[in-house]
């Protein structure tokens, strides 16, 4: 009988750590770039020249630059600032292609840095509450794209 019950306390014990550890969100220990949060400002629908920010952190080699896929509800002027840990801004140039806006940076941005990503001067013109934003980038020594994931911002309706 004790046996019993102390396998019912070790399987509810591993399932309580292992809810926790997923509700933290980004699993610790990523061995590759990834997104770490989201946010939009000010967050309601028909925002007008409103900012959406997110976070990327750096992992494993340079990043020299990224791509972010605008929904077609969503229209942007191109104005992106970027700023990395203690707050220095790296220099980046930024072009805007239809609903891709493409951030190139000057000096290759070294592993084990998070960017904070300001898109300025966004225009919600639907009535999603969710838009989501693929973002993908280029790394030192890879000539192609590679996704880093989604950005997700989440609209109030109020």
């Amino acid at each position: 009988m004790m046996k019993k019950q102390f396998f019912a306390v070790t399987f509810i014990l591993s399932l309580a750590f292992a809810s926790t550890a997923q509700a933290g969100g980004i699993p610790p220990n990523l061995k590759f770039t990834h997104i770490v949060s989201s946010g939009a400002s000010p967050n309601r629908l028909n925002a007008r020249n409103a900012t959406y920010q997110f976070e990327l952190h750096v992992v494993g080699k340079a990043l020299s630059s990224i791509s972010i896929e605008l929904p077609p509800e969503i229209k942007a002027n191109g104005e992106v600032d970027v700023t990395a840990q203690a707050g220095i801004q790296p220099k980046a140039s930024v072009s805007l292609n239809g609903n891709k806006e493409t951030i190139t940076f000057s000096e290759l941005i070294p592993p084990e840095t998070t960017l904070i990503f300001y898109l300025h001067g966004v225009n919600n013109s639907g009535f999603q509450r969710i838009h989501l934003l693929p973002i993908s980038g280029k790394l030192d020594g890879i000539n192609q794209d590679l996704s880093f994931g989604m950005v997700r911002i989440q609209i109030n309706d109020k």
